[in-house]
């Protein structure tokens, strides 16, 4: 059963006309997430979503949950064009609290807790992101350049290479 309240302005009609693949896609790219968590938080299994992404049309109920989230996270201001940090989807924020995947993957969507959980991985995403510019600053002043792309390759396929296989 799902917890009526206000959704965004204009919600229900711009998703009305989306896709519901596409709400899906947007829905795993807002929030970082794999078919596992997005079965996970839409409560289905993972061979329905595989069935959703083959053109199966979804029962009311599901169509329903998916709309309610995608509001919650657009009252949030997430979207796949301004998603949030997958380590802060996943991981509660603080001792004690649920995590943003854990509130969204409950029976009852809380449309009370879910925009604190929403506030609160903003802001650790929005503080990563600022770190991470920083430190991208203090490297460039220092002389450190950007790695190239057959640089990253190279390492890629370097560190794949000293991997410890399992034997056969």
């Amino acid at each position: 059963m799902l917890v009526r309240g206000p959704m965004a302005p204009g919600f229900e009609r711009e998703n009305a006309t989306v896709p519901f693949v596409d709400q899906l896609v947007n829905l795993m790219a807002s929030l970082a997430l794999n078919r596992t968590l997005l079965a996970r938080i839409l409560r289905v299994s993972c061979p329905m979503i595989d069935e959703w992404f083959a053109g199966r049309r979804p029962e009311a109920e599901d169509q329903e949950r998916l709309s309610r989230i995608l509001a919650i996270l657009a009252q949030g201001s997430v979207s796949a064009v301004r998603p949030l940090n997958a380590r802060f989807v996943r991981r509660a924020p603080d001792p004690g609290l649920p995590s943003l995947i854990d509130l969204l993957s409950n029976e009852r969507i809380d449309a009370t807790r879910i925009p604190s959980a929403i506030d609160r991985a903003r802001i650790l995403t929005e503080d990563a992101e600022q770190r991470r510019g920083n430190l991208k600053e203090r490297l460039t002043a220092l002389g450190v350049s950007e790695p190239s792309p057959s640089w990253r390759r190279g390492t890629m396929a370097r560190n794949v290479g000293l991997l410890d296989w399992p034997k056969g």
